[in-house]
């Protein structure tokens, strides 16, 4: 059988692509993120809220959220943690979404 790889690639490859020319809402998003208390739980939603209540303009495209939230991950700022969280906006439909802790 083939061996596909685990798709890390692709994924990478994606969140790269999407954040293109996306410098300065990735840096106010790094701003927004630093200014929660460290040892808070978190989901994606929660920073998106933090975000355009300071009044930033949302991204181009809705997979920058993902591909920034990825960015914190890897740069340390926020670690995943086990469970799930729910959105509360209306366009999420109380989906489950990952939980993270603002480190």
């Amino acid at each position: 059988m083939t061996n596909f790889g685990d798709g890390s690639d692709e994924r990478d490859e994606g969140i790269d692509r999407v954040m293109r020319g996306e410098t300065l809402f990735s840096s106010r998003v790094h701003g927004v993120v630093k200014r929660i208390p460290r040892g808070e739980v978190v989901i994606g939603e929660d920073i998106k809220r933090e975000y355009l209540a300071a009044g930033y303009p949302p991204p181009h495209h809705h997979n920058c959220w993902g591909g920034v939230i990825h960015g914190l991950v890897r740069a340390g700022v926020l670690t995943p943690i086990s469970g799930w969280g729910h959105t509360v906006l209306r366009p999420s439909h109380r989906r489950k979404s990952a939980r993270y802790v603002r480190d």
